[in-house]
């Protein structure tokens, strides 16, 4: 192969260009560039390797950490099944609870969203009920204590006092009080000279005021026989109004009553109770209150032959035991029995 030469030699390894700068280098290089691209090409195959290799090792590792979690976790199923299947009855009753008070929890704060509004509107509606009875019954006992004929004898004697003030207002004019005023002066009687003087001063508009009071007295008493005309009709409506908010009162505090909800565990005096109290189940005597779902149906006698079969000569030791019940004879207080 011919040598690399000339200006661009050098990228080719070629430092013919340079020799000026190097006193010891006189002779022409003789590196191949094909030769040199080849240890390049190997070069970054390597490196590509080791990437390679690092990274199948950071997988081994991982792999190999998640196996030994699930060696771990295998061995301490292993070791807790081996040491009791169904776990001490302490475990037993702490899961339960817990597990019941995430329940009632959720429950609890479901109710406060979901609830809760509906038991305020109730309660409104409630309220609004109560005032509207309440103010229907006044109105309605108001009515009832009116007596009608008293009312109608009242009304007549208003009615006649306003004719007497209109007769008086009729009768006594301008002129007339002028005329009596000079002969009981004439007469020398001072006491009903000095009244017709008062009635004559500012005559106009004392009449003026006597004519719209007797105008509004007028109206008043038509107002009055209107309400005595109208009164059984007003007594049905009021005690219809009664009736009818009584029975909204009913209704709003049914629907109050059907929100339940959460509201009866809320105001429990033990919030954080069994799933499975103690009370609606048979008194065992044993760590465990009942069976298993797996074993409700398996006979007792069954259950108590088989576990004597499988361990003929070995202590009768029993471990949160759930073969036990309310008609059982056998010793259930982990006291071995021969």
């Amino acid at each position: 192969m011919a040598l690399s030469s000339g200006p661009l030699g050098g990228l080719a390894g070629d430092l013919k260009p340079y020799t000026h700068a190097c006193s010891l280098r006189d002779v022409e290089s003789n590196v191949d560039p094909a030769q040199f691209e080849h240890f390049v090409e190997l070069l970054r195959q390597g490196s590509a390797g080791a990437l390679r290799v690092a990274a199948a090792s950071r997988l081994l590792q991982r792999e190999a950490h998640k196996t030994s979690t699930l060696a771990k976790a295998a061995l301490g199923a292993a070791t807790s099944i081996l040491d009791d299947p169904d776990g001490t009855p302490g475990m037993l009753a702490k899961r339960e609870t817990q597990r019941y008070a995430i329940a009632w929890w959720n429950r609890y704060f479901r109710d406060l969203t979901k609830y809760e509004p509906k038991r305020i509107r109730a309660r409104r509606r409630i309220a609004d009920a109560t005032a509207a009875k309440e103010a229907a019954e006044a109105k309605l006992l108001e009515l009832e204590s009116i007596d009608k004929d008293e009312f109608r004898k009242r009304l007549t004697d208003q009615q006649q006092d306003v004719q007497q003030r209109e007769t008086d207002l009729e009768t006594n004019t301008y002129l007339t009080l002028k005329m009596k005023l000079a002969a009981a002066e004439a007469a020398n009687d001072q006491k009903w000279a000095a009244k017709y003087r008062e009635m004559l001063d500012d005559y106009w508009h004392k009449r003026e005021l006597e004519q719209v009071s007797i105008a509004e007295a007028k109206k008043d008493l038509q107002e009055q026989q209107r309400f005595l005309t109208r009164l059984p009709q007003e007594l049905k409506t009021q005690e219809r109004r009664a009736k009818n908010a009584s029975r909204r009162l009913e209704n709003a505090e049914k629907s109050l009553g059907y929100i339940r909800g959460h509201l009866e565990e809320m105001t429990s005096e033990v919030p954080l109770k069994p799933t499975n109290p103690s009370e609606k189940l048979p008194k065992a005597r044993c760590h465990r209150i009942g069976k298993t779902p797996a074993e409700a149906g398996i006979p007792e006698g069954l259950l108590l032959y088989v576990w004597g079969r499988s361990r003929p000569h070995a202590p009768r030791q029993r471990r949160g035991d759930f073969l036990c019940s309310a008609e059982s004879s056998w010793p259930c207080d982990g006291v071995g029995v021969k």
